[in-house]
């Protein structure tokens, strides 16, 4: 399952700041690019009867990456390198970006071009950082 990838970005190894986040939205692109049938159906397609089938599995796997990445951007927060922010906050600034191009190319027709994830990889990474990184506080 992709939760089940996606919990152990943090959880086994030590990640700096920056490569963790920008690994992450790597790997986002990556796993689109490898699984186009399946994204489309996890961004695009929601019937009721799946939804409510799948809610109970979802919301663990939900859970303990959150709980997870959580845990792993308190460490980055306390050791200076990344900003506190709301896990909205958070959400928004570091995946919102690469959801959205995501979901934008998953609406073109096949064939799509893979090579434009590609191309968005670097760009979409250093944006995520960017938007993360602590930053210095001015001396007066």
């Amino acid at each position: 399952m992709i939760r089940e990838q996606e919990t152990s970005l943090f959880g086994q190894r030590a990640v700096d700041a920056r490569s963790g986040i920008e690994h992450t939205v790597r790997h986002h692109l990556n796993w689109t690019a490898h699984n186009p049938e399946l994204a489309t159906y996890l961004t695009h397609c929601r019937e009721p009867e799946v939804a409510e089938a799948s809610e109970a599995r979802a919301q663990e796997f939900n859970r303990l990456f959150f709980a997870q990445t959580g845990a792993w951007l308190a460490k980055q927060v306390q050791g200076g390198k990344v900003r506190r922010l709301s896990p909205p906050m958070y959400h928004a600034l570091w995946m919102g970006p690469v959801d959205e191009f995501t979901r934008l190319w998953l609406l073109e027709r096949s064939p799509r071009d893979v090579k434009e994830l590609s191309k968005a990889e670097d760009l979409l990474a250093k944006t995520a950082w960017e938007n993360l990184r602590a930053r210095p506080t001015p001396c007066i």
